[in-house]
């Protein structure tokens, strides 16, 4: 992602610095990004399709993530959103180092048990 979405990316970082850096949890996740943003970055740069995959859920979570900070109130994802990004982690994994995946792993099972989510004042709708 280039400087075409240079607002796109402050609405990212604004989420980083507000929601994920106030909790352990969120900084989990930070964490695992700086741990493993090189290789996931090489991952995407060889693989297109993950890479407008990425884009794609990128450019929808945007006004999501923009409206809930906002109104400094919870980010409300329906299901099919939650299962991209369920699916696209997946999709990383399966072309990742053994440690990338262990991480990957327990990203998704957090994810999964919502207490990442809980924490970071994301919900999921059930619709």
């Amino acid at each position: 992602m280039g400087n075409e979405y240079s607002a796109e990316l402050d609405v990212i970082r604004q989420f980083r610095d507000t929601r994920l850096a106030s909790s352990t949890t969120g900084l989990f996740f930070v964490c695992l990004y700086y741990l493993h943003g090189e290789e996931v970055r090489d991952i995407l740069s060889s693989t297109p399709e993950l890479s407008e995959k990425l884009k794609g859920i990128f450019l929808q979570m945007v006004p999501v993530l923009n409206s809930g900070m906002e109104k400094n109130d919870s980010i409300i994802l329906n299901k099919k959103q939650y299962l991209k990004i369920v699916i696209l982690i997946r999709e990383i994994e399966e072309q990742s180092s053994p440690e990338l995946q262990r991480s990957l792993s327990l990203l998704l099972r957090k994810l999964a048990s919502k207490e990442l989510l809980k924490k970071v004042g994301v919900k999921i709708e059930n619709s």
